[in-house]
């Protein structure tokens, strides 16, 4: 579905709302669940190619707070406790939404979890699957 709607806006077609439009999805159940689903939709994309830049973008960010993790650990290991500061910008765009969803103060913590076990979890199917394009 997200490769059909980038096609579409690639070819100049505007979304519009139909508010009475039901979809029908089953979640996974636990994190470990959208690990493997998040895995595997990031390997397809790497085997096809799809969403290079996204995926780029997602390597950099991630590259950029390794990075941040090995200088605050030469400088002070002390530092290290700050590190997760960086993620707090990227965290609050990409989890504002989802918070009216879920109830309890655990959604505090499950939902930046689950976001982070996502995006880790795709980028590395699509490195792996990326790898395995270039191999054939």
């Amino acid at each position: 579905d997200t490769l059909f709607a980038e096609r579409l806006f690639g070819r100049g077609y505007t979304p519009v709302l139909a508010a009475d439009a039901v979809v029908e999805w089953e979640p996974p159940r636990d994190l470990a669940a959208q690990a493997r689903t998040m895995f595997n939709w990031g390997y397809g994309d790497g085997l096809q190619g799809l969403r290079s830049r996204h995926y780029l973008e997602v390597l950099v960010a991630t590259g950029g707070l390794l990075g941040l993790i090995v200088v605050l650990a030469l400088i002070e290991p002390w530092l290290l406790l700050l590190a997760p500061l960086a993620l707090l910008p990227y965290l609050r765009r990409s989890t504002a939404y989802k918070y009216r969803h879920m109830e309890g103060w655990s959604r505090w913590l499950l939902i930046p979890l689950a976001t982070i076990n996502g995006v880790l979890s795709s980028l590395v199917g699509y490195l792996l699957g990326r790898a395995r394009r270039v191999r054939s």
